[in-house]
């Protein structure tokens, strides 16, 4: 198949996968946002090594509509990418789409980091048509996982990724079976928002296990607040005598963290 790829390194053994394959890749659609953790650097590396073409520009609908009216491409395979990817309305047309979730549950931006902040104890991944409307499409395959209290934000990643891996490997492999018996989504599913600066906020108000709930859930993508100001977290800890410059000790409600922050 002649595939074009959007994405970025949180699956990077996916694109590894299909780079390795029998399939072609003709193209990585990728982007770079500083303010964010997630990186394009491994898989742009690769990509380069492979000498496909890397693509910082969004598609549009009308170079979409030609790449398959054209049958210059066979599939659109999308895996953690920034922006809406046009599904041109063809016959031939084949997009499919990783989420880290168990659709219809957990459709938005940030499945992982909601799905710990609202208490779950499994997560999943869900492999996915791609449609005209986010996370809608028909279910290919999916992966259910356990999750427990000592796992964060970036341990489900790794799970997710881990599935995603061994998914792709699946439905690769019998692409024609896995995509004429995809299964719709028999519900409306739940829908979770991007989270709000406060709850992503550490604040003094809060329990020390509310402060710490808020750094397994949102890594990070957290800040504290202290004195009126706020700073992006890099780590959250019990307080000892290796209090560091670049640190805080913030006094919550019922006793104190050592808030590591950005400089």
């Amino acid at each position: 198949m002649k595939i074009i790829y959007f994405g970025t390194d949180v699956f990077y053994e996916c694109f590894k996968f299909l780079v390795e394959s029998e399939h072609e890749i003709i193209s990585l659609y990728t982007y770079h946002n500083e303010d964010e953790y997630i990186r394009e650097e491994k898989i742009a590396a690769l990509a380069t090594e492979k000498n496909i073409p890397i693509v910082y520009d969004k598609l549009t609908e009308a170079q979409a509509l030609s790449l398959f009216a054209e049958k210059k491409c066979d599939l659109f395979f999308s895996a953690e990418y920034d922006s809406k990817i046009p599904t041109p309305n063809i016959e031939n047309f084949r997009g499919i789409n990783i989420h880290n979730s168990l659709l219809p549950e957990g459709k938005g931006y940030f499945p992982i980091e909601m799905r710990l902040y609202k208490g779950y104890d499994y997560g999943g991944v869900t492999i996915h048509k791609l449609t005209a409307q986010f996370d809608k499409g028909d279910i290919l395959l999916q992966h259910k996982f356990d999750i427990t209290l000592a796992e964060n934000d970036r341990d489900i990643y790794k799970k997710c990724h881990s599935s995603a891996a061994m998914m792709t490997a699946k439905l690769m492999n019998d692409f024609e079976h896995h995509w004429h018996n995809a299964q719709k989504q028999n519900s409306v599913g739940s829908y979770w928002a991007k989270p709000s600066l406060n709850e992503l906020t550490i604040t003094n108000d809060l329990t020390v296990q509310e402060a710490k709930h808020i750094y397994r859930s949102f890594g990070r993508l957290c800040f504290a607040k202290v004195e009126g100001i706020l700073y992006k977290v890099e780590a959250i800890a019990e307080v000892d005598d290796n209090c560091c410059k670049e640190s805080f000790i913030m006094n919550l409600r019922d006793g104190q963290v050592k808030v590591l922050v950005q400089e």
